[in-house]
């Protein structure tokens, strides 16, 4: 797994700076009371036909203790789900992710421990001091930044043409494969005493030739029809073709900002998201440096095990987690906290019908459907 660590107790997480462990030596770690650990977002494996996992280590086992599609929002797509981890002593003070938003709206489920949530509302955006420039904010709280454009629903602006481009793709691909195989089946039928250079359009216009063909006690045709085999290799080609498209535009629509993360020892610079603001500041201090975010209201909300968080993409939000104790109701300290993240539904879609488009639906369809069953959560069980 990858773990995010920093360097001392007075810096906060979110930095980028990870190093790769074992699961068995990260909860060791949190059990000896190592506090500058934190198990946050992995990377998502990609299937073979392009499309990225919908969870992965360490809850690849975990798959059947958790419904995919809560009740509770059974109508949102999900993008991914995940499980956050860490240890923030004893102390008064807990441990920071820093301010900054997030691209998905965020179920968040806390298990253990204590979480303090500082939230400012997307419209505070424009004096938030945000690392990348801003380019839009969508009415539903989605922020784009520059280069980075997409819809409300987080889909790329020309996602729905490329994915129709992709449908009709694989429908000529498909229709190609039965063409093939239909003149395969037609060879086999005519035998020798076809007329040269017959296609499957010519075969009403031969019924005749291939009744008299049949009448003469001939059985090549028989024979040929016996050892065809519908599954010819024009036809999976043709459906190699179809595969080919299919991954091309498969992780068109999302800017996957949390799915490729690679682990790295050093300092990287702060995501486009996060804000420059430190909240460690002085109130006097933030009002210097950040005189328009300082003018901005926000609010304060705390999560308690066994209770919920329901985030909206583009709050933005200083998370302070707090461990609980080592006594008889929690023998195991720290905190541990389980993520579904939703595609953010669009302003003007109901409850019923979250989104304007159900690009997002199939999209869900693709990577855990058509047969795939659990197999469709994720690439590799063993990762």
């Amino acid at each position: 797994m990858r773990v995010e660590h920093r360097q001392n107790h007075e810096e906060g997480f979110g930095r980028g700076r990870e190093r790769v462990m074992t699961l068995a030596a990260f909860l060791d770690a949190i059990a000896g009371g190592d506090t500058l650990l934190y198990l946050t977002t992995q990377e998502l494996e990609v299937s073979a036909d392009g499309r990225p996992d919908i969870i992965s280590t360490p809850i690849t086992h975990l798959h059947a203790d958790f419904p995919l599609r809560p009740q509770l929002l059974a109508t949102l797509v999900p993008q991914n789900m995940n499980l956050w981890a860490g240890h923030s002593g004893e102390g008064a003070d807990g441990s920071s992710t820093g301010l900054h938003h997030d691209y998905h709206d965020n179920l968040y489920v806390l298990l253990r421990g204590r979480k303090r949530f500082k939230l400012w509302s997307p419209d505070a955006a424009p004096n938030m001091y945000t690392v990348g420039t801003i380019a839009r904010v969508h009415t539903n709280g989605r922020i784009n930044y520059m280069g980075q454009l997409t819809r409300a629903d987080g889909a790329d602006e020309d996602a729905e043409a490329a994915s129709a481009a992709a449908d009709r793709a694989r429908l000529d691909a498909a229709e190609e494969a039965l063409e093939a195989a239909l003149e395969a089946v037609l060879d086999a039928e005519c035998g020798a005493g076809a007329p040269q250079g017959a296609t499957f359009a010519d075969y009403p216009s031969m019924a005749d030739h291939v009744s008299s063909s049949e009448g003469s006690g001939d059985d090549e045709s028989s024979h040929a029809e016996e050892d065809y085999d519908v599954h010819d290799s024009s036809d999976d080609d043709a459906i190699a073709v179809a595969g080919k498209v299919k991954r091309s535009v498969s992780c068109i629509g999302a800017q996957s900002e949390r799915s490729t993360k690679k682990a790295t020892t050093g300092d990287v610079s702060p995501p486009d998201n996060f804000s420059q603001v430190d909240l460690k500041l002085s109130e006097q201090q933030i009002k210097q440096q950040y005189p328009l975010f300082a003018a901005m209201y926000g609010c304060e909300a705390e999560v308690l095990p066994g209770q919920m968080l329901y985030l909206p993409a583009g709050w933005f939000h200083e998370v302070t987690s707090y461990s609980s104790s080592k006594d008889a109701a929690a023998d195991c300290p720290g905190h541990l906290a389980f993520n579904y993240w939703y595609h953010p539904p669009d302003i003007e879609g109901t409850y019923e019908k979250p989104y304007l488009s159900d690009f997002w639906e199939k999209d869900w369809t693709n990577r855990t459907g058509n047969g795939r069953g659990v197999e469709g959560l994720y690439t590799n069980l063993e990762s």
